[in-house]
């Protein structure tokens, strides 16, 4: 990976989330100046942080500082709550996005524009394994969404607002053990927690439904090189993944034996059919083709899905004591 010239300087959306708080500290850690934008003041034994303070459920209005990088991480992440209030999920994802990009033409900074998509903005697919080609088929309110702040973002980098307008779509994420409150969070991490505390853990269908899991730890590492490399990102939207298909059955298989190793608990697996509302893009088969991503930059994701769902379930024990 090429070094930075000078000290680079970035602003953070969403610095108060799982990614987005990792995110912040990797990037101080490599020598980054960043700025959090969050509704929290997080960062208070950190130098090099500056935190600007807003609140997305009142509208999104700052001054955006001089930096050569803008990650934008804050969303509304659940399929879900988007279909139960359609208006409030688009004013939050799109309009919030839209609202920083304007920030960011007022300050006419000209920076990289990097966002978290996600894998799922490819709908149901028979292919497995998929790679950046492959036309999008949004099946959620949440997923129309994110790929209209992708287009406001790309329309401004044609506009000459932005540098670049990058977006990483993410896999299935997992590797938060930071609240114990885990209502929101993604369905590994969930599974851990009610593990660690004794209760069940359901999974719906046959559980034979492929997923690629990723580690928090790779993803922050993503999108800190993707900053590092963004002048090489031509491609402009990238896939981020282990490449490795796991079931969901099997991932929590592998749950139960590291809980019953860790602590002693024994995890009860209970079968049940969907529920009536569920999407039917919960029963795909996916896989990320990430190496177009590793061509441009070099990055590989380091941690494999035994070691990371045995840390998680160290962390979520460490948490409870």
């Amino acid at each position: 990976m090429s070094p930075m010239t000078s000290t680079p300087k970035a602003l953070v959306t969403g610095a108060a989330g799982n990614i987005g708080s990792r995110l912040v500290r990797n990037l101080v850690q490599n020598g980054w100046q960043v700025f959090a934008l969050s509704r929290f003041d997080s960062f208070t034994e950190l130098n090099g942080i500056t935190t600007i303070k807003t609140d997305w459920d009142h509208g999104i209005e700052f001054n955006c500082p001089n930096v050569s990088h803008v990650f934008h991480l804050a969303s509304q992440t659940s399929a879900y709550v988007a279909r139960n209030n359609v208006y409030q999920d688009a004013k939050r994802n799109v309009l919030g996005t839209v609202a920083i990009l304007e920030s960011i033409r007022k300050a006419k900074i000209n920076p990289f524009f990097i966002q978290a998509g996600s894998m799922t903005e490819f709908g149901l697919n028979d292919k497995l394994k998929l790679d950046e080609a492959e036309p999008l088929n949004p099946s959620t309110f949440y997923d129309s969404a994110k790929i209209s702040s992708q287009l406001y973002a790309d329309q401004c980098a044609k506009e000459g607002w932005l540098a670049a307008s990058v977006t990483l779509r993410l896999s299935n994420v997992y590797g938060d053990s930071s609240r114990k409150n885990t209502k929101h969070r993604g369905f590994l991490d969930k599974s851990i927690a009610n593990a660690i505390n004794s209760i069940p853990i359901t999974y719906f269908g046959t559980g034979q439904y492929i997923r690629d899991f990723v580690n928090v730890v790779d993803v922050v590492n993503a999108f800190r090189i993707a900053g590092e490399e963004a002048e090489k990102l031509n491609e402009n939207k990238f896939n981020i993944g282990t490449g490795i298909g796991t079931t969901v059955y099997e991932a929590l298989i592998n749950i139960a034996t590291q809980v019953k190793k860790e602590t002693g608990i024994e995890t009860e697996l209970v079968q049940s059919d969907f529920p009536s509302e569920a999407y039917d893009i919960e029963k795909r088969n996916q896989v990320a083709d990430s190496d177009l991503f590793r061509l441009r930059t070099g990055w590989a994701p380091m941690i494999e899905l035994d070691a990371g769902i045995k840390e998680s379930v160290l962390n979520f024990k460490n948490s409870l004591n």
